[in-house]
């Protein structure tokens, strides 16, 4: 959320996005987005938001789709 009036930012997380949001993400999101912000630079900052976000939901759901595939292949060997 970003409030304009009071040149204020949080970050509210449920479900999966706690767990995928720690520390060290919102850390990260705070280092690309604040100085944007800062600059009124509010297409840039929700563009390294998107970007950042992506990328830490991507990295999970490739691994998961890349042990199920190993899985697979090693059950297929089994047999």
């Amino acid at each position: 959320m970003i409030s304009m009036e009071d040149r204020d930012w949080a970050i509210s997380t449920c479900g999966e996005g706690i767990y995928t949001y720690d520390d060290s993400l919102l850390d990260e999101l705070e280092d690309k987005c604040i100085s944007k912000l800062s600059d009124n630079d509010y297409f840039g900052a929700c563009k390294s938001f998107i970007s950042i976000s992506e990328d830490a939901f991507t990295f999970p759901l490739l691994s998961r789709i890349i042990i199920s595939l190993i899985v697979i292949f090693l059950l297929l060997l089994v047999q």
